[in-house]
């Protein structure tokens, strides 16, 4: 990063640079050494004229620039914005920005102010080589070869040509800890400012934050996952750089952020990097408290960093560490956006964790919205094929006529309204990948035969069409019914059942777990920050309603109504703030009857208690009124109750409504 020492050479009289040319003794004789004569030393061992530059093969020719700038292409563009506020900002103090490739090779230019001309003079121009071989002491070419930011002042440039210049040169690292290029600032020596030393340096540490950015951006899944797992571990957790640099960390790792590189003093880069590899490392004490590490590569092209989770070590009976906190194997990144510390969910996720990493098949057996297909991509994300194509299918969103020519693909003319050129179907895409079959107890039974051929040889055709192809891929099936009540009433087939029931996880429902109102905290906390506001608190009425509520949509349903209830309320949500179609009959009316004194002639029976009203009147009022609000549009109403569309027509099945 741009914290990096710097070397300053500075040198205002010409007779040393004269002396030192001319081999003269007292050059030689000084204690301590000049850091000067070092450097102009290396420039003589390059053969360097320092008369200044005549070759004009030191310029790059257009084409040569333009493959040089092609290779940079990727980094110009992240760090152009500002490159060109900084060199606009200098241009006011006449100093011309460059910006070169880790050879020297200047690629842009910008700013200059009174001093462009002198700058091109100089050959400070697009193209030009600055290496320290070609032009012997310099900013760029000096910081380059020994890979710290440099200053180079007056006389202490080699080449006479330049001895009335100052300069400040800064290489810009990319996340692996590489030079990706160098900023160079430089005017008149008149110029000379410490103050613009110190600029450049803030320059390049913003644009080796975007480079950092990028890279993480580019991180499977991207950044948020890994952000949810430092909200959410109890125990320290830091985001650290390839360069052992700490880029982010929840509360609890602040009080520990006291090393070099803001890393824990006790806490090396080796030992993280370590761990990162799978090598057992013994568990670290930071302050007075040991801590067992855990720590995951993020990886784009490379790996740009580290997630590490420190979690307390306690004494077992023999003495021994134990590792702490709730925290288990299955909350890597793939896994983080699936939170949450019910222990029965929980246990899903580790076993999810286990198996993602082989072969077997995996059947999810969940209610709608509870988070199948996230698990699902968590799966393919952890297993051995990431880096192929996931694809989804929901079994139950398809007409039965047309599933066979969505997942199998199709010849030209197969069928009316097939495409001329034909399909080559969703199991093709699929190939070497995740087949993940959303819904599957509702394929229809001659596609089950089809599927079955797929598992036991990896072999199927496509409709109309008497080749045999192949294809490998991972099943993952999810469904909300019972597959072994449709197997035994013969709805579903029992072979295909045994194929694809390799490792069976059940998640809980929400209104089974027992940290939904965290799960809801949680919930509140991110659409606030996205909303840009500070999260309001759950009232304890609206806590009471969600511990009552069936959640017949889940999470799905949970999100939907937070979401409607963090835009209305204030500090506190409160009953009023939740979406109307969501709140069962009786709390409705609450929520909407104004507080008054209750006199005869309002309440003639005001001794005569309400009926109770069961769970299922209250389903059904819920639908009606969702139906009612919207029209009758079944897909407006699944959405207004915050459940899909198929949830829906089983509860209106389930109760007899039409």
């Amino acid at each position: 990063m741009g914290s990096q020492e710097s070397l300053v050479l500075e040198e205002r009289s010409p007779q040393r640079w004269e002396q030192f040319l001319e081999g003269h003794p007292s050059s030689e004789r000084e204690r301590p050494p000049s850091p000067v004569i070092a450097r102009w030393s290396r420039s003589l061992g390059f053969k360097v004229d320092p008369r200044g530059p005549t070759r004009v093969d030191h310029i790059e020719a257009r084409r040569g620039l333009a493959l040089r700038r092609e290779r940079a292409a990727e980094t110009w563009h992240l760090l152009r914005p500002l490159f060109e506020r900084v060199a606009a900002r200098l241009a006011e103090q006449d100093y011309v920005s460059l910006l070169t490739d880790p050879e020297g090779v200047i690629l842009w230019e910008a700013g200059g102010g009174r001093f462009a001309p002198d700058a091109r003079e100089a050959r400070l121009m697009e193209g030009a080589h600055w290496g320290e071989p070609v032009r012997g002491t310099n900013a760029i070419g000096t910081a380059l070869h020994e890979e710290r930011p440099v200053a180079v002042v007056g006389c202490a440039h080699f080449e006479r040509t330049n001895h009335q210049l100052v300069c400040y040169g800064h290489p810009i690292r990319d996340p692996d800890g590489h030079i990706a290029g160098l900023l160079d600032v430089t005017s008149a020596l008149a110029r000379a400012d410490d103050r613009v030393r110190l600029a450049v340096a803030a320059a390049v540490d913003g644009m080796e934050l975007l480079l950092q950015h990028h890279a993480w951006s580019r991180a499977r899944g991207g950044l948020e996952p890994y952000r949810m797992l430092l909200r959410h571990h109890r125990g320290p957790a830091l985001l650290v750089s390839a360069q052992g640099a700490v880029l982010d960390g929840n509360e609890a790792a602040q009080a520990l952020l006291c090393g070099p590189d803001g890393l824990p003093a006790g806490l090396e880069r080796a030992t993280i990097e370590a761990a990162a590899r799978g090598t057992a490392v013994s568990p670290v004490v930071l302050g007075q408290q040991a801590y067992r590490l855990q720590v995951e590569a993020i990886e784009a092209e490379r790996t740009v960093g580290h997630l590490v989770l420190l979690e307390r070590c306690t004494a077992t009976a023999r003495g021994g560490p134990r590792a702490g906190g709730h925290l288990r194997a299955a909350r890597t990144p793939a896994f983080a956006r699936l939170w949450g510390h019910d222990p029965r969910f929980g246990a899903v996720l580790d076993h999810a964790a286990r198996f993602a990493r082989t072969n077997v098949p995996v059947l999810l057996l969940a209610e709608t919205g509870t988070g199948k297909e996230l698990l699902a991509r968590a799966i393919h994300a952890e297993s051995p094929r990431k880096d192929q194509p996931m694809v989804t299918v929901n079994c139950g969103a398809l007409a039965p006529e047309l599933m066979a020519s969505e997942l199998f693909g199709y010849v030209g003319g197969a069928f009316t309204g097939a495409l001329r050129q034909g399909s080559p179907g969703l199991l093709a895409h699929a190939d070497g990948g995740t087949l993940f079959l959303d819904e599957v107890a509702e394929m229809p039974a001659s596609l089950q035969v089809m599927l079955l051929r797929v598992l036991e040889d990896g072999t199927y055709g496509r409709v109309g069409e008497a080749r045999t192809r192949r294809t490998n891929v991972r099943l993952v099936c999810a469904t909300c019914r019972d597959l072994g009540e449709l197997v035994r009433r013969g709805a579903f087939r029992q072979d295909l059942y045994y194929r694809i029931r390799g490792a069976t996880l059940c998640l809980p429902a929400l209104r089974e777990r027992s940290d939904l109102l965290a799960l809801a905290e949680a919930f509140v906390a991110e659409i606030a920050r996205q909303q840009d506001r500070e999260p309001p608190e759950l009232s304890e009425e609206v806590r009471a309603w969600m511990r009552r509520h069936p959640w017949p949509g889940n999470i799905r349903e949970l999100r939907a109504t937070l979401e409607h209830a963090t835009v209305l309320a204030g500090e506190r949500i409160e009953p009023s703030d939740l979406p109307l179609d969501v709140l069962e009959p009786a709390g409705r009316a609450a929520a909407a009857m104004p507080t008054a004194v209750p006199t005869p002639e309002t309440t003639p029976h005001a001794s005569v208690r309400p009926e109770p009203i069961t769970r299922d009147q209250a389903d059904v009022a819920v639908i009606r009124r969702a139906l009612d609000d919207a029209g009758g549009n079944l897909s407006e109403a699944a959405r207004r109750l915050g459940v899909a569309r198929s949830t829906l027509y089983r509860l209106l099945a389930r109760h007899g409504l039409r």
